[in-house]
């Protein structure tokens, strides 16, 4: 039979650590929820009761002080990871961005169709407007659009 899953002995500073963690109206909700497993198991509560009270699944309870047991406060905390790499190289978006924000009399038709068709063969699927949003924001001077106006829509002053 298996051993019986519970929380390690903790301290009175863990414990109320625990509590202001629970008492909190701010944080992840993840750190919350696993906070609460943990002190549900330390007031003697067995792994299938933890499961019914916090709607979740007995291995994920057990998981979850098997990772206290071993961690302490650490396992609590959610480590998020990169997630999809980027779309766009660096190359395509200064591409995208250099045509975007010139004079439309700048380019010839029959060259610039084809230039974007590929892009778009090449990522998968476009997402311009928010490739320009963000590089409006994260420029240090607004970029001026060939109409003259800000990236924003307004029409600024020269």
């Amino acid at each position: 039979m298996a051993e019986r899953a519970q929380v390690r002995p903790i301290t009175n500073e863990e414990g109320n650590g625990l509590l202001r963690i629970l008492r909190r109206g701010t944080g992840s909700v993840v750190t919350w929820h696993r906070a609460q497993m943990v002190l549900l198991s330390a007031q003697a509560m067995d792994v299938p009761q933890i499961a019914r009270v916090t709607f979740t699944s007995e291995d994920r309870v057990r998981d979850v002080l098997h990772n206290f047991n071993a961690d302490g406060f650490e396992s609590l905390y959610p480590r998020y990871k990169g997630g999809r790499p980027p779309k766009f190289t660096e190359q395509q978006r200064d591409e995208i961005k250099r045509i975007a924000l010139s004079r439309p009399e700048d380019h010839d038709v029959s060259r610039l169709l084809p230039a974007l068709v590929l892009l778009v063969r090449s990522d998968g699927q476009i997402r311009v407007a928010e490739l320009l949003r963000n590089a409006c924001a994260s420029s240090s001077r607004p970029l001026q659009r060939y109409d003259g106006r800000g990236c924003d829509g307004v029409t600024s002053r020269r």
